[in-house]
């Protein structure tokens, strides 16, 4: 989303303020008035309203994948708190104006999700969801639709992002049963790969490839150089596989 389209948004401006879940602050309101207010975070609630009658059947299947993982973690979630609590979906006006994009390309988009680790002092992590797409310059780049930040990579974790998109995406635009032609791509773990099944059906899911051939290549070096214990041929070896699969995912680009 650009800056001028900013004005554009107030189109919307019934939908943006439902339930004042989401409330909108233009630019000239703001104070200095040159911030772009539409880049401003907000938080996200992401959970089920039962007053909503137009909560979505994904939607639904996936409030009822979340509650069965967190019966099973009773014990967990009993000494670290409500999963709903305990995990903040936060975006921005300009990243929600990605799914309007998307669906104005007909979600003729790759759909990319991650996590990171370590960027925190205690044991939680961030996780994105965005696409895959190329710009207007012929760039290849990642455009986040929303993160949120809970207690370690976990598969409900995800979905709690995952249903804040949907209901959103529905609340906002209007948009529901959506499917990414260009695929779904993950790392195949149960973390992402088990709620993406479950709020895109009709979605191809996708291996991402980079990262299992560094994990396999790791692995491979690490049982040829345990066996000479030689920790300088080790690294040597590591960082040349990867220099050298940096290069190949370079030249499929």
């Amino acid at each position: 989303m650009e800056l001028h389209q900013e004005l554009d948004v107030k189109n919307y401006g019934t939908y943006l303020h439902d339930n004042e879940l989401l409330n909108v602050v233009y630019t000239e309101e703001t104070s200095p008035p040159r911030m772009e207010a539409y880049r401003l975070m907000t938080v996200l609630d992401p959970k089920y309203d039962i007053n909503d009658l137009e909560t979505s059947a994904t939607e639904l299947a996936l409030y009822k994948r979340i509650d069965e993982i967190v019966s099973k973690k009773e014990d967990v979630y009993l000494r670290e708190g409500d999963l709903y609590d305990t995990t903040t979906v936060f975006t921005s006006l300009a990243l929600l104006w990605n799914i309007k994009q998307c669906s104005d390309l007909g979600w003729k988009v790759m759909s990319s999700c991650d996590g990171t680790d370590g960027v925190m002092c205690n044991n939680n992590q961030t996780i994105l969801f965005g696409c895959m797409n190329i710009n207007r310059y012929g760039e290849k780049q990642f455009s986040p639709f929303l993160m949120a930040v809970g207690v370690g990579e976990r598969e409900e974790v995800f979905e709690v992002l995952l249903v804040a998109f949907q209901k959103y995406s529905r609340k906002l635009f209007g948009i529901i049963d959506i499917t990414f032609l260009g695929g779904e791509s993950s790392d195949h773990s149960h973390s992402f790969i088990n709620g993406l099944l479950i709020a895109f059906p009709t979605s191809q899911p996708m291996q991402c490839y980079p990262v299992r051939l560094l994990v396999f290549s790791f692995a491979l070096l690490l049982t040829l150089c345990s066996s000479a214990a030689n920790l300088f041929s080790f690294i040597f070896l590591y960082c040349s596989l990867c220099v050298l699969v940096y290069v190949c995912i370079e030249l499929i680009n």
